[in-house]
């Protein structure tokens, strides 16, 4: 996201009604309402889940206000993880709106933080397609330009650095990093309709 305007934020490029904001948003959204899940445990649905607001940019909303709310939702992830006595703890999960009558799935904690790192890269591949649609018909910004260390991929907060954490995590759980990749592969908790669907490629190059 860097050096992007509030304007291009929110600019479509392809056929959906995805931009790179409301990716941010929707990411911002999916590591709150987790971060809610895994430290409660108690299987209600946190407020917003299910909204489809969250994939479309307000006309207040700013480039700004939404990378803050991503990092500040990502912190309130990373404590809520370190707070678990293990990544083995059941997550009760809410019921899902397109089957009522199901009855209500129970997760593992890692599981939970598996899938939060599949969205992230699942949505950094959706934003390279949108990034990519526009660049190759206007001059490219400047990401080209070296990063600021607070953009680094290096960055605590950054998706890269968190599937590095979990990498660890998974291995001094005993967990190989090939079965991490299976876990994060499987058929997953998601909101209905989303805007892309899974398929699209998983790059994390570009990611908020």
């Amino acid at each position: 996201m860097r050096g992007l305007t509030d304007a291009q934020a929110g600019r479509r490029s392809t056929a959906s009604e995805l931009t790179l904001g409301g990716i941010l948003k929707h990411l911002a959204q999916g590591e709150r309402v987790w971060a809610q899940l895994i430290s409660e445990r108690r299987g209600e649905t946190p407020d917003g889940m299910w909204d489809m607001g969250q994939y479309h940019l307000a006309a207040d909303d700013t480039l700004a206000d939404l990378r803050a709310a991503y990092a500040a939702a990502t912190r309130a992830m990373d404590a809520a993880v370190a707070a678990l006595p293990d990544l083995d703890v059941a997550v009760p999960l809410p019921p899902v709106p397109w089957d009522p009558e199901a009855a209500p799935e129970t997760w593992t904690a890692r599981r939970a933080l598996l899938h939060m790192l599949r969205e992230t890269a699942q949505h950094a591949g959706h934003a390279d397609i949108i990034r990519s649609a526009w660049t190759a018909r206007t001059p490219r910004p400047n990401w080209a330009t070296p990063p600021t260390p607070a953009d680094s991929p290096v960055s605590p907060a950054s998706p890269v650095a968190r599937v590095g954490r979990a990498t660890n995590t998974a291995r001094s759980s005993g967990l190989s990093v090939s079965s991490t990749t299976a876990r994060a592969t499987r058929p997953h908790h998601h909101v209905s309709g989303d805007p892309l669907a899974a398929g699209a490629e998983t790059s994390l190059d570009g990611a908020a």
